[in-house]
């Protein structure tokens, strides 16, 4: 993959982060810092979560995170330190695998 198209789907990625972060405070709900923060301890940067997952996955991803009844359960997680154990208990367990997959080839 050229820098070029890196750089691209980078851009895109953190575009498509901020048009729907603006439509959470729209509707004055936080945007889900969980599956960030759950991404980045996978190791999957912005850039390769743009090469690994389409757009409309994402945003799929994050509204199952905004709506997740676990999240008390997740925030300890993260407080945690953990890499492991967030399948248990992770609406968007299978989607981080797959992208953490992707994005680390």
């Amino acid at each position: 993959m050229s820098a070029f198209i890196a750089a691209g789907l980078l851009v895109i990625g953190i575009a498509t982060w901020i048009a729907l972060a603006s439509l959470w405070r729209l509707r004055h709900e936080p945007p889900p810092a969980e599956l960030g923060a759950m991404l980045e301890r996978q190791g999957v940067d912005w850039g390769g979560l743009a090469a690994a997952a389409a757009l409309n996955e994402f945003a799929f991803a994050l509204r199952r995170c905004a709506g997740c009844r676990a999240r008390a359960r997740c925030r300890e997680w993260l407080a945690s330190g953990r890499r492991e154990g967030y399948e248990a208990f992770c609406e968007n367990g299978a989607f981080v695998e797959r992208v953490k997959s992707a994005a680390l080839r």
